[in-house]
């Protein structure tokens, strides 16, 4: 008796209304609904008769965010450093399966300032990781700078990262025992190519920190930390320059000294800009706004005249 109560009581639950047991052909998406307040994409699969199912995709999930067969090498269309096509990103955890970036197609120009625009939880910085080369797309191609990354292995990765990217998160990563300058230089180790490097000096003059590159990290204030960090993603001469929140942790001020370095570094050297932030008045800055939300591209804005730092209404 006990055990018919439990099926009809699991059965009122999980009604047909609730749970569609339908897994889409030739795709890793296992789209179920359960209740409203579950998230679409994200569910814990129970019923018994899907479990096989379900830990089949999971594990192709598990296999291509680790490593997908393909040709390493690509070629980006003209005046592209970047093009994304239909990537999409899994997370597995148990039998729980996260999309979490849902067919992103996109082109990136070379040598613009770009802002990836979102709230929490859209997917922004996912993105910028699996572009950055720290992390991988489940499905889908991303060619950036004739290198497609979606089929690469950890080391050619490590690789692409050293020798093209550079990144300025919204910690500061600096090496306590080190000076500045000497921070800055750990970054021109990375650069095989020693004519590329900028030198720490010009670095220096450029960002307005000449005077305190002698400096430890801890005589320096937050804004003079980041500024430090941003020289030493610089001077490898990435040909792109990632910065994920880079004036989060700092007060209004302070951020928009370290946004005026990045439109400056974009300006004056050309370098690709591209800055991760929930902040609409930031994307004021940029040639192409890139809105996300819930794991797509929900608008792209090209701002033929961005504004500079000085004419936005930070208030």
């Amino acid at each position: 008796m006990q055990k018919s109560d439990s099926n009809n009581k699991w059965k009122k639950n999980y009604d047909k209304k609730y749970l569609k047991n339908n897994l889409k052909k030739d795709s890793v998406v296992i789209r179920k609904e359960l209740k409203e307040n579950i998230k679409k994409d994200k569910i814990l699969i129970t019923e018994n008769d899907t479990k096989k199912q379900i830990k089949v995709q999971i594990k192709k999930i598990k296999k291509n965010n680790a490593k997908r067969r393909g040709v390493i090498t690509g070629i980006n269309k003209p005046g592209n450093v970047m093009e994304l096509k239909k990537v999409n990103k899994y997370y597995t955890n148990g039998q729980i399966i996260s999309h979490i970036l849902k067919d992103i197609n996109l082109e990136i120009p070379e040598g613009k300032l770009i802002v990836i625009l979102g709230p929490s939880g859209s997917g922004k910085t996912t993105l910028l990781n699996v572009i950055s080369g720290l992390d991988r797309s489940t499905d889908g191609d991303i060619i950036a700078i004739n290198h497609n990354l979606s089929y690469m292995n950890d080391r050619q990765l490590t690789e692409y990262r050293r020798y093209n990217v550079g990144f300025i998160f919204q910690e500061y990563y600096l090496l306590p025992n080190l000076t500045a300058r000497e921070n800055v230089e750990m970054g021109s180790y990375l650069q095989k190519d020693k004519k590329k490097i900028i030198s720490a000096d010009s670095i220096f003059e450029k960002i307005g920190m000449t005077e305190h590159s002698k400096k430890m990290p801890s005589q320096l204030s937050g804004g003079q930390q980041q500024r430090v960090s941003i020289a030493r993603a610089l001077t490898k001469n990435p040909k792109i320059l990632f910065a994920d929140e880079p004036t989060g942790a700092l007060d209004r001020k302070v951020g928009i000294d370290v946004l005026k370095t990045l439109q400056s570094i974009n300006k004056d050297f050309g370098m690709t800009v591209i800055l991760v932030t929930h902040n609409v008045k930031i994307a004021k800055l940029a040639h192409l706004v890139i809105k996300m939300k819930d794991g797509k591209i929900e608008k792209l804005i090209k701002n033929k005249t961005p504004l500079t730092v000085e004419k936005v209404n930070w208030e």
